[in-house]
């Protein structure tokens, strides 16, 4: 019996300690009076989501990316920023420099631009000096009815985009290569299964629309037979990382010197797909267009925020997010063991411990915005950072209901309804 209390006690005072170590932090928000200063302006926004969105790729070591760093940094000068921290990292990315595929036809030999897809693994769409050669193959979605009585051992087979993974059958049936025809049905879901996770040999390429009316020509003559050339290898690539001092926040001694700890606000300016030279990546620029107007209306501000307030447009995050990991190795290095003379009177050295990181990660195909306090990429103490995050949340929701008359059902820390820009564009593959 005694084993059975002590045992009920012990259960009894791990649930009371986990309850303790769990508990919300105690947390107030004041919320400041903005005046008469300007809301943020979707024009605006929507202008910076084309120009970053203008160039064909804006991945990691492609000219697009260097675009955006570019833009993004003039606009923040042009606001009157002058404080910067550019960071340099190298990341690795697999760098296309032509892919093609010619036919000769009695009208004269025809090429068409290919776009080569994300590598299986390590393995690329690069094909040997002479090429991939065979003969052109119609799969449709690669269906059995579709493919029966085809040759496809030694072919080059053309799929439609929205075939799922039955790609795969090119590979067991010994085709050469699979080029897939752009479709305005395709999905996310469609694009991830066009890669695998080992290294398989099977080159795979994308046609846009654009020149599909070239490519069913060729499909229409019998006996048609192509070659592809690609040039697609990995590469050790450099990617940016932008820190700018947005406000110099309160002098010292007019607030509390904790309300004097920075906030970060934080997106990511590069995007990413699974056809890596055609990544324009206009959804993915929501988060840093919204962050250059919340830039301009912040510094619009009649009165200076009591806090110190950085910015940090990173780059390298389609590649396992090593922007972010660059950065916050960098500052917890700093902190923890001291600043590098390179880096001693650096902004990031300067900017000290942050008290607060917002990180914005949009989209145009909703009009809500949750808040997480945990993301999914890296195992993290949802434990401990949930209930610090919670009582965070709930403040966010009362100041979300005291504009938002027109969505008093809608809870911020849930989802909050937000009149985001919407980009009409067909769904792509990038």
């Amino acid at each position: 019996m005694r084993w059975i209390l002590a045992s009920i006690a012990a259960i009894a005072l791990t649930i009371a300690g986990a309850a303790w170590v769990g508990r919300p932090s105690p947390l107030t928000i004041e919320i400041p009076d903005f005046g008469v200063a300007d809301d943020l302006n979707m024009d605006r926004i929507a202008r910076h989501i084309e120009t970053l969105s203008a160039a064909p790729s804006r991945m990691s070591g492609y000219p697009g990316a260097d675009a955006a760093f570019a833009h993004i940094r003039k606009e923040l000068e042009r606001i009157g920023l002058t404080d910067f921290f550019v960071q340099e990292f190298p990341v690795a990315a697999p760098v296309v420099e032509h892919a093609y595929l010619e036919a000769e036809t009695p009208e004269g030999r025809v090429r068409i631009p290919l776009h080569p897809l994300w590598p299986n693994l390590v393995r690329t769409g690069h094909t040997p000096a002479e090429g991939v050669r065979g003969p052109l193959v119609d799969a449709g979605r690669g269906t059995e009815p579709e493919i029966h009585g085809k040759t496809i051992r030694d072919a080059i087979v053309v799929m439609n985009w929205d075939s799922d993974a039955e790609w795969l059958s090119v590979l067991e049936f010994g085709g050469k290569a699979v080029i897939f025809r752009e479709d305005a049905r395709g999905t996310g879901y469609q694009a991830r299964k066009k890669f695998l996770t080992v290294p398989a040999n099977l080159p795979r390429f994308f046609v846009a629309a654009p020149d599909l009316p070239a490519l069913d020509a060729l499909l229409a003559m019998p006996d048609t037979e192509a070659v592809i050339h690609c040039v697609m290898d990995w590469q050790q690539v450099a990617a940016r990382n932008l820190l700018a001092r947005l406000s110099p926040g309160a002098p010292p001694g007019r607030v509390p010197a904790l309300d004097r700890t920075p906030i970060i606000f934080h997106a990511y300016y590069d995007s990413i797909s699974t056809v890596p030279d055609l990544a324009p990546g206009a959804e993915q620029a929501c988060g840093p267009a919204v962050l250059l107007e919340l830039a301009r209306y912040i510094r619009d501000l009649p009165e200076v925020p009591p806090r110190p307030i950085y910015l940090l447009f990173a780059g390298g995050h389609g590649q396992a997010m090593a922007g972010m990991t660059h950065f916050t190795r960098t500052l917890m290095d700093g902190l923890e063991h001291g600043w590098p003379p390179a880096e001693r009177d650096s902004l990031i050295a300067q900017m000290g411990r942050p008290g607060l990181f917002i990180g914005l990660d949009l989209s145009s195909r909703s009009d809500r915005m949750g808040i997480f306090c945990v993301g999914r990429f890296r195992s993290q103490f949802e434990h401990i950072l949930r209930p610090k995050f919670s009582t965070l949340a709930l403040k966010l929701d009362d100041f979300a209901k005291s504009f938002m008359t027109d969505y008093e059902e809608v809870t911020v820390h849930t989802v909050t309804s937000l009149s985001l820009i919407h980009i009409s564009e067909p769904t792509r593959p990038y």
